[in-house]
C-alpha cells in the first residue's frame, strides 16, 4: 500500500496551515508531467478533475499530450508490462497514443491504472485547464534537461501554463528556478522548498502555486489589503469624475458580482461598468482606474 515520506506527510500539514480551500475553483482540471498535481487536489481538499494522477511522462512527449488533448484522451492506454527501469520500480509504463506514461504510488496495477484513468478523463472541464510541467527527463540516466526547441512549442499549448525550469528563458510560462541552476533539471516537483515551510520545491525562487491556481479569487480574499497613494487617489478621482473615498469606491466595484477580474502579469484587471482598474498582484496597491 502507497505510504507518503514523512517529509511529504509535514509538508501537507504545513500546507493546510498556509492555504485557505475555498479558493481553489472547484471546476478546475490540473495537468501536469509530474505528480504534484495529485499533491495539489489532495491539499485543497478536491476530487480529481484529470486523469494525470501520480503520473509521468518526459516534457517533450507531454507537450505534444497537451497541445492535443483530446485526441490522446480518445486514445486507449496499453499496458506495457514489459518496458522496465531498473531505478524506477515501483512504477508502470502504459503507451498512451504512442507516448509512453508511468504510473506510480496509488497506481500499483495495470487494472487500476486503465480503470481511474477512464473514469478521471471524464471529469476534465476543458474550460478551466491549467498545465504544470518541469523541464526534467528522468527515463534514461544520466537525466537532462528538455531541450530548448521543447520549451519553446510548449508555449503553444491552448491552456493557461507554468513549466518550471533551470534556464532563464525569456518566456513568459517559464519560471527560473536560479536555486537550481547547475543540477540536471528541477528536482522532483513534490519535495518541499528548501527554505519556504509548507510550499514546494519550485516555489523556491519565489513562484506562487496558490496564487497561480487560484487566480482572481486571490484578490478577493484579499480585498481589505487595498490601497492606493496620494497621487493614485488624484488620478483615479480625475479618470473617473468621482469625489468620494477611491478605496471603498474601487473595492465595492470589484465586489460586484458582474465585475470581470483577469490576471497578466504582475496586475490584476477588473472591468465593470465601462470601468477598468488596475491592481498590483504582490501588494494589492491601486495603481489605476479609467473609463473605457
Amino acid at each position: 500500500m502507497f505510504k507518503l515520506s514523512d517529509e511529504k506527510i509535514k509538508l501537507y500539514y504545513d500546507r493546510q496551515q498556509l492555504i485557505n480551500k475555498d479558493l481553489f475553483p472547484n471546476d478546475l482540471t490540473i495537468i501536469s508531467n509530474t505528480c504534484i498535481g495529485g499533491r495539489l487536489y489532495h491539499d485543497y481538499g478536491r476530487k480529481f478533475l484529470s486523469p494525470t494522477i501520480d503520473f509521468y511522462m518526459e516534457p517533450a512527449s507531454f507537450t505534444k499530450f497537451c497541445l492535443n488533448l483530446k485526441y490522446y484522451m480518445d486514445c486507449d492506454i496499453k499496458p506495457l508490462p514489459d518496458y522496465k527501469i531498473d531505478y524506477l520500480t515501483d512504477f508502470l509504463a502504459c503507451d498512451i497514443g504512442g507516448l509512453i506514461a508511468l504510473f506510480g504510488h496509488t497506481n500499483d496495477s495495470y487494472d487500476k491504472i486503465i480503470t481511474k484513468w477512464n473514469e478521471r478523463k471524464k471529469r476534465i472541464n476543458y474550460n478551466n485547464i491549467v498545465v504544470i510541467c518541469t523541464d526534467r527527463n528522468v527515463l534514461s540516466k544520466p537525466f537532462t534537461r528538455c531541450s530548448d526547441d521543447v520549451v519553446k512549442e510548449f508555449g503553444k499549448i491552448p491552456y493557461k501554463k507554468v513549466l518550471f525550469s533551470i534556464v532563464d528563458y525569456d518566456y513568459d510560462y517559464v519560471v527560473y528556478l536560479k536555486t537550481f541552476k547547475d543540477e540536471e533539471g528541477v528536482p522532483e516537483a513534490t519535495r518541499p522548498s528548501l527554505s519556504k515551510k509548507g510550499r514546494y520545491i519550485v516555489e523556491e525562487d519565489g513562484f506562487d502555486l496558490d496564487k497561480f491556481l487560484c487566480g482572481e479569487n486571490i484578490l478577493l480574499f484579499n480585498i481589505n489589503k487595498l490601497h492606493t497613494t496620494k497621487l493614485g487617489v488624484e488620478r483615479i478621482k480625475r479618470n473617473l469624475k468621482i469625489n468620494e473615498d477611491v478605496v471603498n469606491y474601487i473595492k465595492n466595484k470589484i465586489l460586484d458580482k458582474n465585475c470581470i477580474i483577469t490576471k497578466k502579469g504582475k496586475n490584476y484587471y477588473c472591468e465593470i461598468d465601462n470601468i477598468i482598474i488596475t491592481v498590483n498582484s504582490y501588494n494589492y496597491c491601486i495603481i489605476t482606474a479609467h473609463l473605457v
